[in-house]
């Protein structure tokens, strides 16, 4: 990866959820894009002891991995920036995150038919996951707008 600035916290300041939003609605699927700022913050005051790790290149958000506590285990999510995708950006997010907390847990797309706000596919980052050493569970998220499993890496 470039250069870039890496910044840790708790609590996101309003810069900070501004460039977050924005990456977030060009990152996931349009069934999960947030209207604005309040549903933004009405996320993240749903999350137990969040621990954020912003990545910026110059004054842009390029990444954004987020772990928190929910139902007696440490969930995490993360978003890459369209331009950084391929480049290993998402394994460096990845291997400082485990390196911090080995145990994980998450909600992965793996069904193809999302889309992008800009029309193109969204893919499935589940082989990704898989690859570094990721686990697929036997517990599924079934919604009106999305369908994901949960994968998990636990240090062993």
């Amino acid at each position: 990866m470039s250069e870039y600035n890496v910044i840790s916290c708790s609590v996101l300041s309003e810069k900070q959820k501004s460039d977050a939003l924005q990456l977030w609605n060009e990152a996931y699927p349009t069934t999960l894009h947030l209207k604005d700022l309040e549903d933004l913050d009405a996320y993240l005051a749903s999350l137990g002891d969040p621990k954020h790790r912003l990545y910026y290149i110059s004054r842009a958000l390029i990444a954004w991995f987020w772990d928190f506590d929910r139902e007696g285990e440490r969930w995490f999510a993360m978003m890459v920036s369209k331009t950084y995708r391929g480049r290993g950006v998402g394994s460096k997010l990845l291997r400082d995150a485990l390196n911090m907390n080995p145990d994980l847990v998450g909600w992965v797309i793996d069904k193809p038919g999302y889309k992008h706000a800009d029309g193109g596919p969204y893919r499935s980052p589940l082989e990704f996951y898989l690859k570094h050493g990721f686990q697929i569970l036997d517990q599924r998220l079934e919604l009106p707008n999305l369908s994901a499993v949960k994968i998990a890496r636990f240090f062993t």
